[in-house]
């Protein structure tokens, strides 16, 4: 029910976006010190100058200008395509991320349980300085059948609701590649939190949490590859439930290909549990394969990104083994064109 629910709301979302956005019209989109970097890079030749004027009704005339439309509309899908990958964009977006995750272990026999997990992802960049910009994302998790162990009767309960929400803020620097430096290198320190805020015991830690998160990575006209660290230790929360310590890393591997299509390893994220009592259950470990395309709907620019992962190392007692992922990412316009300070 939770799974139908959240996919009618992903796609009422985007109907709703795409009658407000014009995807040609890439400033409105890319904030104006980011608006030039890659459009060059992504096409063999400059727009014309009278691309907007009224095309000639000789015929060569208007072939040459469809053309350069076509070359501009793909640039513009290709330079958001590659934005939308790189963890220190300064685009403004919203993930619609819908998992379809497949847990085993000794609890289970050995036998598979899946759960449906849903993440509304709005990421709000800020560009603070002309030098610094400030990327903040939340994440607030729908959770739909979760299995969670019930000792009292030897078997699973399937829990549903909200999960805890996790937000970080990034502090990086706002370069750019230029002729001579044909490529960008990531960096970003800032915090991250975790805020209890699950609706079930079974579905969150208690706690308040709080830590350091970064990011590093490297990013040119084919390539992005990048990882964003996060580290939380509990801090405050219910003196009942156990103290926590747990990282988690977001490693991306994206190769851009012609018509803002991409490759890679999506984004999967390896997660340890340092608090863990068995050493067989402190860490997960998936890699898999991801594709995506850009494009838009309506006005609005869009990219769907489909992904897989397996597990290779895994909690032996019981945890993710498969997961399935559908993201759904329409871009929206941000309210800030300058810097604010």
């Amino acid at each position: 029910m939770i799974e139908r629910l959240m996919l009618l709301a992903s796609f009422i979302v985007i109907i709703s976006l795409s009658t407000q956005m014009n995807a040609e019209e890439v400033e409105k989109y890319i904030t104006k010190p980011d608006k030039p970097i890659y459009l060059a890079q992504d096409s063999n030749q400059d727009p014309p100058k009278d691309a907007k004027q009224d095309p000639s009704t000789d015929s060569q005339s208007l072939q040459s200008h469809e053309h350069s439309s076509n070359v501009t509309h793909q640039s513009s899908a290709q330079a958001i395509a590659r934005q939308l990958s790189n963890p220190v964009s300064l685009l403004w977006s919203i993930n619609l991320q819908n998992n379809w995750t497949f847990n085993k272990g000794k609890l289970s026999n050995g036998k598979y349980k899946d759960f449906y997990k849903f993440d509304f992802q709005p990421v709000m960049p800020l560009l603070l300085t002309e030098k610094i910009k400030m990327i903040n994302r939340l994440d607030v998790p729908i959770l739909g059948g979760k299995p969670v162990f019930n000792p009292g009767k030897m078997g699973f309960d399937n829990d549903s609701g909200l999960g805890d929400i996790t937000f970080f803020s990034l502090f990086s620097p706002n370069t750019k590649p230029t002729a001579a430096k044909p490529y960008e290198i990531i960096m970003a320190v800032g915090p991250t939190l975790i805020f209890p805020s699950a609706s079930k015991d079974s579905l969150g830690s208690g706690k308040w949490q709080a830590g350091p998160t970064g990011a590093l990575g490297y990013l040119d006209k084919n390539w992005v590859i990048a990882a964003l660290v996060q580290q939380w230790w509990s801090y405050a929360g219910d003196s009942d439930r156990p103290k926590t310590s747990q990282m988690a890393i977001q490693y991306f591997v994206w190769r851009m290909l012609p018509g803002a299509w991409q490759v890679g390893t999506g984004s999967p994220t390896i997660s340890f549990d340092w608090k863990a009592p068995d050493n067989d259950d402190k860490v997960n470990l998936p890699l898999g394969l991801a594709v995506a395309k850009t494009t838009s709907i309506g006005k609005m620019p869009i990219k769907f990104q489909l992904q897989s992962w397996y597990s290779v190392v895994n909690q032996d007692t019981f945890g993710q083994r498969w997961n399935i992922q559908l993201v759904i990412t329409p871009v929206i316009p941000s309210p800030f064109k300058n810097a604010i300070f």
